[in-house]
């Protein structure tokens, strides 16, 4: 643990895998910052205000703590599971092999835009039961909120821009509710969520309309750039692409392996709420606390040559979805997702080629690619030997 000016003027950065676990489930370390973080970055600028923000991000599953936090979680972890059952896994399927099959038809692709970006909203979508039909506004929204989520300073401008962001989206939604634009079935996430008396009254709509973003904008923007992680990593190494096709039983071992590699959230932070020791250091409560999950991800005392990409690597237990009670709600969404999407791969037989230099996102937390030109060369079968 070290102490860092790179984050809101000053924090504690964990960066190894023992205290970074420690951190995600210590109970004196509150994932309640929301409020913390508005407010300076109100004091970073001047009008217009960040009260509309405040009030949908305070709501967001992902500040809460304690009892409220486990009602939350417990509704949505119920309601997504629902929503992911059924026939689920083969609209997946069918989602995927359209994505992939246009793209291998293509001499060229943007992987991000053309496969990434696509897969993960197609799929968030269904499971919500409703449609976007403007994209392009709906990408500049992600944009909007993880640059804001991204920046380790706090800005006013970035904070404003997001706010302006996650007010269209929920905005989006109300309007959705009150034109009935939306599949009506009780698996699908949105209709079975208004029907809970959790949701009724207009401060419940609110908390329901930031349940419903932070569902939208965390399912998409996690998932993208770990699809786009992998097809980078796949291509930068041919021969662990090329030992997969050939064991496609490794799938789970190399979807961990990347994860663990490229994670695509970097880190996390946590507010100190009761005055505690760690290594010889003291933290004070308001303290902002870092959790490297990326240099956790790497830590050489748990993962034998860190920088090595395997994907027979025994064992991954890496911290890319975090760990305790805050654990990524859509991880399970998440893993599918990739997995569905490299099994196409596999069954098509397709060697991947990055070409120009990709483009790398300019944000502090979040792992990825703006720009990934790619081609996928279905490679051709040899006939099968005449007996």
């Amino acid at each position: 643990m070290h102490w860092s000016t790179k984050f809101s003027g000053g924090a504690w950065v964990v960066d190894d895998y023992a205290t970074a676990k420690w951190a995600l489930t210590n109970p004196h370390l509150s994932a309640q910052r929301a409020n913390r973080w508005l407010r300076s970055c109100e004091l970073a600028g001047e009008q217009p205000s960040l009260r509309p923000f405040k009030a949908l991000f305070n709501e967001s599953v992902v500040f809460l703590e304690g009892e409220k936090h486990q009602r939350m979680r417990k509704i949505l972890i119920t309601h997504l599971r629902s929503a992911m059952s059924g026939h689920f896994e083969a609209r997946l399927s069918a989602i995927a092999d359209s994505v992939i099959t246009t793209a291998i038809n293509k001499q060229q692709v943007d992987a991000v835009k053309d496969i990434a970006q696509q897969i993960p909203l197609l799929s968030i979508c269904d499971l919500l039961g409703i449609d976007i039909p403007n994209t392009v506004e709906f990408f500049d929204w992600c944009q909007a909120i993880s640059q804001f989520l991204g920046s380790p300073i706090e800005s006013h401008d970035l904070a404003i821009k997001a706010q302006v962001a996650v007010l269209a989206m929920a905005q989006f939604f109300n309007t959705q509710i009150a034109s009935g634009n939306f599949i009506c079935e009780e698996n699908k996430i949105l209709y079975s969520l208004i029907s809970l008396p959790e949701f009724e009254g207009p401060r419940a709509r609110r908390v329901l309309f930031s349940q419903l973003c932070t569902l939208l904008f965390g399912a998409y923007e996690t998932t993208h750039n770990l699809i786009g992680n992998a097809f980078y990593l796949l291509s930068k190494f041919p021969n662990e692409f090329t030992k997969l096709k050939a064991q496609p039983a490794l799938i789970n071992g190399a979807i961990d392996e990347i994860l663990r590699f490229a994670s695509p959230v970097q880190y996390t932070g946590r507010i100190v709420i009761q005055e505690i020791t760690i290594d010889g250091k003291l933290l004070k409560p308001h303290d902002l606390v870092i959790v490297d999950i990326a240099g956790a991800n790497r830590d050489p005392l748990v993962y034998i040559n860190p920088e090595l990409f395997s994907i027979t690597r025994p064992q991954s237990p890496h911290l890319a979805f975090g760990f305790g009670h805050h654990f990524c709600l859509g991880s399970q969404l998440s893993l599918l997702e990739l997995k569905v999407s490299l099994q196409k791969l596999i069954s098509n037989a397709v060697d991947l080629r990055t070409l120009e230099s990709p483009k790398e996102l300019n944000n502090a937390l979040y792992k990825g690619y703006s720009f990934l030109p790619m081609t996928l060369h279905r490679k051709s079968r040899q006939p099968l030997p005449i007996s």
